[in-house]
């Protein structure tokens, strides 16, 4: 592996050995605020050369948060988490200690489904994104009507009917309120039928000898089997 030119290794250590580490005299401070308030989290830091700020959430930057102080207006439940400052000046790179921020509020929706179309007997799945500080309880409804069992933020139903076409919605329910979301519309389409099972016979039937012959079908309910007999066709709905 190449070396540095022995001129240029000395200056670098030279500079590094002349540029102090930046040093924060106070560190940002954890606290509990409610959604809709004003947060701020400050920092200070000195060093003896110039310094970029950098402030972070969860780990990542935060765009455009490069100042001593980070201000976020009308704070939301989603917003709750860590936070730090990073330091570098020419030489060193320095963290403050972490802050834990927690929003306190109604629950805060991030992301929920878009409108579904799907054919009967199709898998339906609908999911809502959110944050909860405290923790909510949660219940999805069908055109207005509690659904049981349906108490997470993924409502699974494996063989969707047409009758189940309509409006979903979310209620999430802690200590602040109760928020629910937009509806969410399906509509599940009738699915032609298919034979599953051809009906078959002898060739030859006696006079007289009563015949019988069964055939199988899936497809949206309910489903209506054409009889025929030479010409003629009757209808006969499937018992």
């Amino acid at each position: 592996m190449p070396s540095l030119p022995k001129g240029l290794a000395f200056s670098l250590m030279h500079q590094a050995a002349l540029t102090p580490a930046p040093f924060f005299d106070t560190h940002p401070q954890s606290q509990t605020n409610y959604a809709g308030a004003t947060v701020t989290l400050a920092a200070a830091v000195r060093s003896a050369t110039s310094l970029t700020l950098q402030w972070y959430f969860e780990g990542a930057a935060i765009p455009g948060a490069t100042n001593t102080t980070l201000q976020l207006t009308s704070a939301r439940p989603s917003q709750s988490g860590h936070y730090k400052m990073v330091a570098r000046n020419a030489a060193y790179v320095a963290e403050s200690l972490t802050a834990v921020l927690s929003v306190q509020g109604p629950a805060d929706i991030l992301q929920l489904s878009t409108n579904q179309n799907i054919s009967a007997g199709q898998a339906l799945q609908l999911q809502v994104q959110y944050v909860a500080n405290p923790p909510a309880s949660v219940q999805w409804r069908f055109n207005g009507v509690d659904i049981a069992g349906a108490t997470n933020g993924t409502l699974f139903l494996p063989d969707a009917a047409e009758w189940m076409s309509g409006n979903y919605t979310l209620s999430l329910s802690n200590a602040y309120g109760v928020v629910r979301t937009a509806p969410i519309q399906v509509l599940v389409s009738p699915t032609a039928p298919t034979i599953t099972t051809q009906p078959s016979a002898p060739s030859q039937v006696p006079d007289g000898v009563s015949l019988t012959m069964q055939v199988a079908a899936i497809g949206s309910e309910p489903l209506v089997y054409p009889v025929c007999e030479s010409r003629c066709c009757a209808t006969a709905a499937q018992a």
